[in-house]
């Protein structure tokens, strides 16, 4: 199974998300090496919950961005956020009940990894353009 990665073409052009992808991307390819390689049941655990939670601060920061900024968009990005929490926990109790297998980490890369690439590639890209559009007409004096 090839990982999902991160790469520079990833990039929406704010240092803040870019940096926060770029974590949350290193997470993903943790937890998937984790339950392909057959590490401890705890471990994989710990790793699941640790990218829920940096899952949940990342969309968070997003979100106060779109806010801050009024973004148009932000009820359909929103509701994309509101999905991947759902099937990210959807994972985690398919987990809970079944432990792991090579067919949870293709699950696991295909749902997660592949749905944050798309959501980057689409949603975030946008959200980008939106915030450097914003920052500029703060510096301008026009916002």
């Amino acid at each position: 199974m090839s990982l999902v990665k991160w790469t520079p073409s990833l990039a929406v052009g704010v240092e803040a998300i870019d940096t926060q992808h770029q974590e949350l991307f290193r997470r993903i390819e943790v937890v998937i090496e984790a339950l392909q390689t057959g590490r401890d049941a705890g471990e994989v655990r710990g790793l699941l919950t640790f990218l829920e939670e940096y899952v949940q601060y990342h969309f968070q920061a997003e979100e106060a961005e779109m806010v801050r900024t009024l973004y148009p968009g932000f009820a359909q990005h929103r509701g994309e956020h509101q999905e991947f929490i759902r099937d990210l926990n959807l994972l985690l109790a398919e987990y809970a009940r079944n432990g792991q297998s090579a067919h949870f980490a293709v699950r696991v890369n295909n749902r997660v990894g592949i749905w944050l690439v798309n959501h980057v590639m689409r949603s975030d890209r946008a959200l980008g353009l939106h915030l450097k559009q914003w920052a500029a007409r703060e510096r301008s004096g026009t916002g």
